[in-house]
C-alpha cells in the first residue's frame, strides 16, 4: 500500500526514476553502414504535384491544366532537421538523472524520463525512445544498441501535410577524444623509450 502511494505522484507528474543505460559514451557515425541501410523515401502521392501542373479556369468555365514552375516555393517557416541527422560524432552523458546529448559541431540537448519540455521520453539499458509534436509535424527518435554493439538511431518525421519520412543512422562506440589523445601520446612515449633503450645497448 505504501509503495502504491509513493508511485501515484510519479505517475501523475509523468516522472520515473532514471535507469542506468549503455547508451552513455562517445559515438562516431559509420558513414558506409548508414548509407547501406538508408530506406527509400516515399514520394508524394499526388499526380498534379508530380506533373508540376496546377489548374486554372478558362473563359468558358472549364478547368484546364497549366504548367507551373518546377521550383518549389521556399518555406521560411519549415522546421530544421533534428540535430542528430547533421552530426558525425556524438557524446551521451549522465547528468543529474538526465541524459545530455552533445552533437559535435552541431548542438546539444537534454532528455529526461517522462514528460519533459513537450517531449515524452523513456529509456532502459539498451534503448531510448522520444516523441514530440509541434504545430507542423510529429517527430520520434529511437536510440537502440544492436547485438553487434553498434548504435542504431531511427528518426521519423511526420509532417501534418505530407508523408512520413524515416532516417537511419549507425554509430560505432569510440574513446573520447581527450582519452584517445592521451592513449596515443602514451604509445608514442613508450615507443620512444623503447628506441632509446635499443640505441643504448
Amino acid at each position: 500500500m505504501t509503495f502504491r502511494l509513493l508511485l501515484l505522484p510519479l505517475l501523475l507528474l509523468g516522472a520515473w526514476p532514471a535507469q542506468a543505460t549503455e547508451l552513455i559514451g562517445y559515438w562516431v557515425l559509420d558513414q558506409e553502414g548508414t548509407a547501406a541501410i538508408q530506406p527509400e523515401q516515399p514520394q508524394e502521392n499526388n499526380w498534379f504535384k508530380n506533373q508540376n501542373i496546377s489548374t486554372t479556369v478558362s473563359a468558358g468555365g472549364m478547368p484546364l491544366p497549366r504548367l507551373r514552375s518546377k521550383l518549389p516555393p521556399v518555406d521560411s517557416q519549415a522546421a530544421p532537421d533534428p540535430d542528430i541527422l547533421r552530426c558525425k560524432e556524438m557524446q551521451i552523458e549522465d547528468v543529474n538523472d538526465a541524459l545530455r546529448f552533445t552533437y559535435v559541431d552541431v548542438g546539444s540537448e537534454v532528455r529526461k524520463q517522462g514528460a519533459y519540455r513537450g517531449a515524452k521520453v523513456r529509456w532502459n539499458k539498451k534503448k531510448l525512445t522520444e516523441s514530440y509534436k509541434s504545430t507542423t509535424r510529429k517527430v520520434t527518435h529511437k536510440f537502440e544498441i544492436q547485438d553487434n554493439n553498434k548504435l542504431l538511431v531511427t528518426v521519423k518525421i511526420n509532417p501534418n501535410k505530407g508523408v512520413t519520412r524515416t532516417y537511419l543512422q549507425l554509430f560505432d562506440r569510440a574513446p573520447e577524444p581527450s582519452a584517445q589523445a592521451a592513449n596515443d601520446q602514451g604509445k608514442e612515449n613508450a615507443e620512444a623509450q623503447t628506441e632509446n633503450q635499443a640505441a643504448q645497448q
